[in-house]
């Protein structure tokens, strides 16, 4: 005698059918992932922050550095010993009298020619009065 078989147990028994929708739930699964993954990058290139953290100021402060290097050249000497060319600092003083150089409303320019024409010499003992202060 021959014994039936539900519908259960012939779906059980065709692993073909299995595969196929074992295979269509990943699919689905892995493009629900690719798409959240595309969302958030998208929301990021956008935003430009990631956990209130603004990335341009991260970026910025993981790769730009603000150091001063401190050169020391050796001296030039003759067949004497005797130094031709040293290494010396130098330094530059300048008057802004442009009036259009103002920030925020404030001046930014030499008002009173006279005073610092006055004023410079005292600040740099080797600076004479210059003709453009006039």
């Amino acid at each position: 005698m021959k014994k039936k078989t539900n519908k259960r147990q012939m779906r059980a028994r065709h692993p073909e059918r299995n595969r196929q929708r074992f295979g269509i739930f990943l699919f689905w699964l892995s493009l629900v992932a690719l798409l959240a993954f595309v969302c958030r990058f998208a929301y990021v290139a956008v935003v430009g922050s990631v956990d209130s953290k603004n990335l341009a100021a991260y970026r910025a402060s993981q790769y730009a550095r603000k150091t001063a290097l401190q050169a020391k050249r050796g001296s030039i000497v003759d067949r004497n010993g005797q130094a031709i060319a040293e290494d010396a600092s130098t330094y530059t003083i300048y008057a802004i009298i442009d009036q259009n150089y103002t920030q925020n409303g404030k001046k930014l320019y030499v008002s009173d020619k006279a005073k610092t024409r006055r004023c410079l010499p005292n600040i740099c003992r080797f600076l004479r009065p210059r003709s453009w202060l006039t």
